[in-house]
């Protein structure tokens, strides 16, 4: 999973090995690791959809996926250390709280790296 967030929310998403031509749920929590308890990064209390780790579905081109997308939800600074989680199923954007997504299948805790030479902290 790359993850790549630049300044005023714009974020850059790239997955592989995934299933072929499906779709998944896309989700930031507050853990930095994976277990079954995890809250939604939510530090405004809002409702799904409208956590701040609330992401877009994600569709599957023969098991890569990109995704770009435009959110003010938060600045990079504030996800460092969190986790990014890919669920079996696209989220509903309505079923609290995290949209009938399906299981995790796949995470990874978002680091902080250079962007010349990828070294992440």
């Amino acid at each position: 999973i790359l993850l790549d967030i630049h300044f005023n929310g714009y974020s850059q998403i790239f997955f592989e090995n995934l299933h072929p031509n499906r779709r998944f749920g896309v989700e930031i929590v507050h853990i930095n690791t994976i277990s079954t308890n995890y809250n939604h990064y939510n530090p405004t209390g809002a409702q799904h959809p409208y956590h701040a780790g609330d992401m877009p579905p994600l569709f599957s081109n023969s098991g890569y996926a990109f995704s770009t997308v435009l959110l003010d939800k938060f600045e990079p600074k504030d996800i460092i250390g969190k986790t990014v989680i890919i669920h079996s199923s696209p989220d509903d954007f309505t079923t609290q709280p995290s949209g009938n997504s399906g299981m995790k299948i796949a995470c990874g805790v978002i680091n902080s790296c250079n962007r010349v030479d990828r070294k992440c902290k």
